[in-house]
This record gives C-alpha cells, sequence and structure tokens, in this order.
C-alpha cells in the first residue's frame, strides 16, 4: 500500500530526530534565527493577550518556549504527527501542553475551540498534491479558530531553492484564503525564501 503524504511526512521528521535529536535541525530549519523570526511574524497577527491558541505542527515545542521566554500571556496547546517530538516536547515542558495526532483526520479539535491557530514551517515535505494539503490544513485551522489564522509556507518567488521542499506560488495560497475570507492580510518582507499569511473572521 502507498504511504500517505501524511506518512512519509511522519517519517522524515522521525529520522531527522533520530539524527538531530532536540534540536532545530531535527524541525529542517536552516537556523535557530530564522525559525523564531517566523515566530515573531506569526504574532504580530493580534494582541494575543490572554487569547488561547493552537499551534498546529507545534514539533518539539520551540514556539510555546519562545512565547514563554518573550513573556506573553496566553493559554497555548500543540499537536504534532511525529511522536518523537510530541515526548520530547511533553518531557520538556508538560505532558498537558501537547498531543500527538493527525490533525487533518482528527476529531479532537472542535469549532471555534481557540482564538487563533498558528502553523510554522509544516508545509515544505508536502510535495504531491500540494495545493490540495494547503487547502485541507487552511480551511480546517479557520474552522476551528475563533479569531484568525496565521501560517508561513516557502516561497516560490524565491531565487533559491533547496530540492525535495515544495515552494508554493503565494497567488495559488491566496486565492485558496480568499474561498474563506476577504479579510487576509500577507506578508513577504520578512525573508528571501518566506511569506506569512493572516485570516481574519
Amino acid at each position: 500500500m502507498a504511504k500517505t503524504e501524511n506518512q512519509k511526512t511522519k517519517e522524515i521528521y522521525s529520522n531527522l530526530f533520530k539524527k538531530n535529536k532536540n534540536s532545530y535541525l531535527s524541525l529542517n530549519w536552516g537556523s535557530i534565527e530564522s525559525q523564531e523570526l517566523r515566530f515573531k511574524i506569526l504574532t504580530e497577527i493580534a494582541n494575543l493577550d490572554s487569547k488561547s491558541i493552537l499551534d498546529v505542527g507545534c514539533g518539539l515545542g520551540d514556539f510555546y518556549n519562545w512565547l514563554k521566554r518573550n513573556k506573553y500571556n496566553l493559554d497555548y496547546f500543540g499537536v504534532d504527527i511525529t511522536p518523537e517530538f510530541i515526548r520530547t516536547a511533553e518531557k520538556e515542558y508538560g505532558k498537558d501542553l501537547f498531543i500527538c495526532e493527525d490533525f487533518i483526520s482528527s476529531d479532537f479539535f472542535q469549532k471555534d475551540g481557540y482564538d487563533y491557530i498558528f502553523s510554522s514551517g509544516i508545509f515544505a515535505t508536502y510535495i504531491e498534491n500540494p495545493l490540495d494539503t494547503y487547502h485541507k490544513y487552511i480551511t480546517k485551522m479557520w474552522n476551528i479558530a475563533k479569531r484568525g489564522v496565521a501560517f508561513n509556507s516557502l516561497s516560490d518567488w524565491s531565487e533559491n531553492k533547496e530540492k525535495n521542499e515544495y515552494y508554493a506560488d503565494p497567488y495559488e495560497i491566496i486565492n485558496i484564503c480568499r474561498t474563506l475570507t476577504e479579510k487576509i492580510v500577507f506578508k513577504h518582507d520578512y525573508h528571501p525564501r518566506d511569506f506569512t499569511i493572516f485570516l481574519y473572521k
């Protein structure tokens, strides 16, 4: 039986974890600085004080750690498909903050369950039928958000691309978002290979 893209993604990150353990390299980031720059941009969606957020593709809990270090006062929860990541995050930060689930197929998450939904760096491995993957994730994030959604992606506008990573055409992703809302913010000014989109209810 052919492996699903989620199964392939889980294998990719499980193998990276075996090699790199509790490191940004296990998440396939180029550097901690670029990872945390993306966190900073995502949090510009709104004033997050006393809000509830869901971190889709939370990895090792790095976004939670960044939020804590930067003294954000909010209610955090993270989900990831990779068991090694969740076990590590739970050991580091606590079991009540994370869950290992396939976000798309999971019925754990309910409509209007969180004020804001965030996702950083989850789309790069989805080479086959990527636009279908974007549509599924963005739509589900939108459906369970009370106030808004913030996510990023590698950009097809980049002059320097790595092999075996998907770089999305921002116009195509914006068109997916427009099926959900006209209240859209698009950012392509903070990193040469990346863009971020905010969607508002």
